[in-house]
């Protein structure tokens, strides 16, 4: 009988959790991973030592290699489900928050209802990558996860390179905008 739970479990690909103790369980891994709700400052927990820049991401959704990184990540270092939950909610307790393994596909992803800034992070409270509406993310973890990361993601270099050069254009042709917490993401990305 459990193992007809699990094999169940295996090919289920997400569910919104509505039980307010998965909800609850949900918040606490949040809360060990992340300081905040940020992702225009280092919303990282001091225990999480390694932290790179994603940049351009689709919105509010990871692109594909970004995604399909870090379902290989977790593959390799034996973990098995994520949390994603919307962030860019008042009172977090009411965001949506869904559960789902490394079974889910990209297009599957992709189809999620995901409209507001959220964060992707793992059951075990070891990593996150929480996700802006100005296309980037930040990925926190262990110097071993994020090597793993990005052995298959391979893109660090470029993605800050666009980053920076995006935002430089952006302040020539809006000299009046807000870019203050640009130098400091990119100061967040201990891994170069």
């Amino acid at each position: 009988m459990v193992l007809e739970k699990i094999n169940l479990w295996e090919n289920i690909k997400m569910c919104l959790l509505e039980n307010k103790d998965s909800i609850k369980e949900a918040i606490c891994t949040y809360n060990k991973i992340f300081k905040n709700k940020d992702p225009f400052d280092d919303c990282f927990r001091d225990e999480i030592d390694s932290k790179i820049l994603l940049f351009p991401t689709d919105g509010y959704i990871l692109r594909r290699r970004q995604f399909e990184s870090l379902i290989k990540t977790m593959n390799i270092l034996g973990e098995k489900d994520m949390y994603i939950s919307q962030t860019e909610w008042m009172i977090f307790e009411n965001a949506e928050h869904y559960l789902t393994n490394v079974n889910v596909s990209y297009m599957d992803y992709k189809k999620m209802p995901i409209f507001l800034e959220n964060a992707i992070y793992s059951k075990e409270g070891k990593w996150g990558i929480i996700i802006s509406h100005e296309d980037h993310a930040l990925l926190g973890g262990s110097k071993e996860f994020i090597n793993n990361y990005l052995y298959f993601y391979g893109n660090l270099e470029n993605d800050i390179k666009k980053f920076s050069e995006y935002w430089r254009e952006c302040k020539q042709n809006y000299p009046n905008i807000d870019d203050k917490w640009v130098n400091k993401i990119l100061n967040i990305s201990t891994y170069l």
